[in-house]
């Protein structure tokens, strides 16, 4: 079951760390779900602007910038060091 850190992902010290995923596509999928689990349904609640591959201190991460239905532009950091390129 995919496990999600108390995070809040508004910066890539404070990314959310996704767990007990077992490969990459897993991993983004998690990423989506948590989105959409906060946010509401994709194309109804929000819409993807941009998302970005970040490399820091040796760490891999995700920036998802969303657009939500008020205009109000989010950015979301996600940690993917565990599971990026595992099951190419």
């Amino acid at each position: 079951m995919v496990s999600y850190s108390k995070n809040e992902g508004k910066s890539i010290e404070d990314a959310i760390i996704i767990t007990d995923v077992n490969d990459h596509f897993a991993g983004i999928d998690a990423e989506y779900r948590f989105i959409e689990n906060k946010f509401g349904e994709r194309g109804i609640s929000w819409k993807l602007i941009k998302q970005e591959l970040l490399n820091e201190k040796q760490q891999v991460f995700d920036r998802i910038t969303i657009q939500l239905t008020d205009q109000t532009v989010v950015s979301l950091y996600f940690d993917l060091t565990a599971f990026f390129g595992k099951g190419f």
